[in-house]
């Protein structure tokens, strides 16, 4: 499927020694989201410092036929906390198979898509979809599931208001059971 038609490079190979690291800054560079600055500004100041802090680890992504960077994405571990009182017997059952009851709440470890991106960059941006890209960053977590574990992956998300506000980050999560 999508993966045959990209490669994926977790930006921690690049923080193996300075000429490497002298790349990856180049690549970030060249990124554009016009779209979503925060995505952009992320990628250029803070990705690599995530990175080396092991909050979150950022993976770009390239085109397989010439090598342009198409986006990225970063995942990290979130702890989501749902309160016991909030949900059904049935729900409560299904999240006891994930985490403990710790006073009235279940707080389980997700996954969780942080960042993700097109490059906008003059003749990219055709290059990949966002559905293909949310597909690399689904199958780069189905590999950590299968190597540590874990169901729960979540989406950060933007929400636009209608026309009232500004646009609220909000998290969705789903079970990969």
């Amino acid at each position: 499927m999508a993966s045959k038609s990209y490669f994926v490079v977790n930006i921690m190979e690049y923080l193996c020694d300075a000429p490497m690291e002298e790349a990856l800054s180049g690549l970030c560079s060249l990124y554009e989201c016009p779209l979503n600055k925060d995505v952009e500004s992320f990628l250029k100041k803070s990705a690599v410092e995530f990175a080396r802090k092991h909050q979150a680890v950022s993976y770009l992504v390239f085109s397989q036929q010439n090598g342009a960077f198409l986006g990225y994405f970063s995942l990290a571990i979130k702890t989501i906390s749902v309160k016991a009182q909030n949900v059904s017997r049935t729900i409560q059952r299904k999240l006891s198979r994930m985490s403990m009851l710790d006073e009235g709440e279940y707080n389980i470890p997700a996954y969780l898509i942080a960042q993700l991106g097109k490059n906008f960059q003059p003749g990219l941006n055709d290059s990949i979809s966002g559905t293909e890209l949310l597909y690399l960053a689904m199958e780069q977590i189905s590999l950590l599931q299968h190597r540590v574990g874990g169901v729960l992956i979540a989406n950060k998300t933007i929400l636009l208001s209608s026309g009232q506000g500004t646009p609220r980050p909000r998290i969705r999560a789903f079970c990969n059971c």
